[in-house]
């Protein structure tokens, strides 16, 4: 198999240099939004009763900012 060279793999699958008919930069905003999707879920599921909490304050400053105005 020999070494792996991330840039020349790019350049093949064409996520580097889009020339219009290729995958181009929408292939590696994908990949990296569901990425950050699983990691954001793993985290969630992790922490449930903290992100519970965040949600509930989150909730609570909205309705007072929505009260003051």
């Amino acid at each position: 198999m020999g070494h792996w060279e991330p840039g020349r793999v790019f350049q093949e699958m064409n996520w580097v240099e889009d020339d219009g008919d290729g995958c181009g930069c929408g292939c590696i905003t994908a990949i990296a939004v569901i990425v950050i999707l699983f990691l954001g879920l793993n985290f969630i599921l992790s922490h449930i009763n903290i992100v519970l909490i965040l949600l509930f304050v989150a909730l609570l400053m909205y309705i007072v900012i929505k009260a003051m105005n």
